[in-house]
């Protein structure tokens, strides 16, 4: 039996209703923090420096704030109707090349 619809998360979207189509990307800037470890000898030297500080004083960050940007492919429907569908492999567990490949074959057999 030929689906009329396709189903990209909770969204279905009628085939008859598709005009077009495309992959693009978007980037997303990814944060995490590193805990910071010097070599053995300033190591010491901070414990040092830490024990005659007041408590809550620390000369020294123990973590560093790391970034990088990571990019994410992004499915892109427009319909007639002037609607625009965007799914993102970052927002939805979805593998936009094998998606793309199902709308290639739904959108044939109509």
């Amino acid at each position: 039996m030929e689906s009329s619809f396709i189903e990209i998360g909770k969204t279905r979207i009628a085939l008859r209703d598709i005009k077009n189509y495309d992959i693009t990307t978007e980037e997303v800037r990814k944060l995490w923090k590193v805990k910071k470890k010097g070599n053995i000898i300033f190591r010491i030297i901070t414990q040092i420096l830490l024990l005659f500080a007041s408590p809550g004083d620390s000369p020294i960050p123990k973590e560093i704030e790391k970034s990088e940007l990571v990019s994410y492919n992004v499915l892109v429907i427009r319909t007639f109707q002037g609607e625009v569908y965007e799914f993102s492999e970052r927002a939805y567990d979805i593998d936009i090349s094998q998606k793309s490949n199902e709308l290639n074959k739904l959108l044939k057999l109509r």
